[in-house]
């Protein structure tokens, strides 16, 4: 008979909020801990402080075997979300957003202060176009750090997490931007981040985070249209905000050829072209095979990766938030 875990208690308490026993042992506890250790007290001790700093769980709970377990964010997150979703089904979305957040600022090198509340995404555009042909994923990131919006790509959530397009809050009074989505190109990543950055210009934060589920271009909600227009002024221009279409039914090759076309007389990234088509034309399938067309249907997260890592030093953080860290953005260890 397999032998109980002496902290199996633990686990169970940290399932009922979100996180299974698997992501607890292979990304929050230290590489080298063992379930037997927690027969000691002391050793067990040591676990519980480092769930509690990782999750923002107080630590008097999860030394009551007894006692139910809460995430710390569901008053002050606004959820923008499908009716299906609730709010405890993000929490451990936020926990581990909102962590590596901190232990971002800790080791994070000569972060630039914050600039972008009120910036006018014409002006952030032709900024961009200054140093590019298009707004694009690496360009628009550039943007976001150089004035002062830390962006990630969480890459480890945990088994049963409910996935969200992005999310824009702040961590010790510094908005930052998490995106999340299961989509890998660039070009829908970029969408994400213009939009999140939007809340962030436009003052969305002040009454409250803002967490995005599924980001959608027609809804109504005001602060999701103001959100929209931002992001389509700065990556399609203000001339092109209805976005593209087409009157007649045209394959995926078709498509990366005109986007080709498009992208050039407007200075826009094709793919952005292609998945706007993709929504208005509610053509997914036609969208994706132009994406492959243009080799721009995956290696979005690899790029927010990459801006984030010349950012850093890694080396400054403690092994075990270093490991939490690197696992939950994808970074190599």
């Amino acid at each position: 008979m397999a032998r109980l875990s002496p902290i199996k208690d633990l686990y169970d308490r940290l399932e009922a909020v979100g996180f299974p026993r698997a992501y607890v042992r292979e990304n929050i506890l230290p590489d080298w801990w063992e379930d037997d250790l927690a027969r000691d007290p002391g050793n067990r001790r040591l676990a519980e402080l480092v769930i509690s700093r990782t999750l923002k769980i107080p630590l008097p709970s999860l030394v009551e075997p007894r006692s139910p377990l809460t995430l710390e964010g569901a008053a002050e997150v606004r959820f923008k979300r499908r009716q299906d979703v609730e709010p405890p089904d993000l929490l451990p979305a936020v926990a581990v957003a909102r962590r590596i957040f901190e232990l971002l600022f800790a080791c994070a090198r000569d972060l630039p202060a914050f600039a972008l509340e009120g910036g006018d995404p014409e002006v952030l555009r032709e900024l961009i176009l200054s140093r590019s042909s298009c707004v694009d994923l690496p360009g628009l990131l550039q943007i976001s750090w150089e004035l002062g919006v830390p962006v990630v790509h969480l890459d480890s959530l945990p088994q049963g997490a409910k996935r969200v397009d992005g999310m824009a809050f702040c961590v010790a009074g510094r908005p930052c931007i998490a995106l999340a989505s299961f989509r890998k190109s660039p070009a829908w990543l970029t969408w994400h981040l213009a939009h999140e950055m939007g809340h962030v210009a436009r003052g969305h934060l002040h009454n409250g985070a803002a967490l995005d589920v599924r980001i959608d271009f027609s809804s109504e909600q005001v602060e999701e249209r103001e959100a929209n227009l931002f992001a389509k002024d700065l990556v399609y221009g203000k001339k092109n905000r209805g976005g593209f279409k087409s009157a007649r039914h045209i394959t995926g090759v078709q498509l990366a050829a005109e986007a080709r076309h498009l992208g050039a007389l407007h200075r826009i990234h094709p793919a952005c072209i292609v998945t706007s088509y993709g929504f208005n034309m509610a053509a997914w399938g036609t969208a994706q095979n132009a994406l492959k067309a243009l080799g721009s249907a995956d290696g979005g997260p690899e790029a927010v990766r990459a801006a984030l890592t010349e950012r850093l030093d890694l080396e400054s953080l403690v092994d075990s938030d270093r490991q939490f860290f690197v696992r939950a953005v994808g970074l190599p260890e």
